[in-house]
């Protein structure tokens, strides 16, 4: 993953962790403010003390909905390679892709007849399933 994508995640994660304990602060505060009211004899007890358990209620579940979808969708990098050619002596070379390559670029020196060859493909690894499609590794 990218650094970017990292720093989304853990501030997305950092916003649900925060608004979880905002939502338990304030179902704590109706369940407190109902507990006081019925001691006192008022009639918005109950409604106070209702509001602060769905609160509650609400607060669990989606924690316990968050656990698991974080490790139903993980995202799987296909291994990527570089196919590196010589048109002149025919010579092609595939190697594992490095971060700044790119179609047409300049690579490393032919070892057939020493000039340089030329990044012509980049693709991820092919699945061994007998219906992969060439954009398979994107579903999920």
């Amino acid at each position: 993953m990218t650094e970017r994508s990292n720093r989304a995640s853990s501030t997305s994660v950092l916003v649900f962790i925060v608004s979880i304990i905002v939502m338990f602060i304030i179902s704590a505060y109706f369940i407190y403010s109902g507990y006081n009211s019925f001691m006192e004899g008022r009639s918005d007890a109950y409604y106070q003390m209702l509001i602060g358990i769905i609160s509650m209620a609400s607060v669990v579940y989606v924690i316990m909905q968050y656990r698991g979808r974080s490790t139903k969708y993980k995202v799987k990098e296909p291994k990527v390679f570089t196919k590196i050619e010589h048109e002149e002596c025919g010579y092609s070379t595939v190697r594992d892709f490095i971060k700044g390559d790119y179609v047409f670029k300049t690579a490393d020196e032919c070892p057939k007849c020493n000039a340089p060859m030329i990044i012509t493909r980049i693709y991820p690894e092919a699945k061994e399933d007998k219906k992969s499609s060439p954009l398979q590794w994107l579903s999920p």
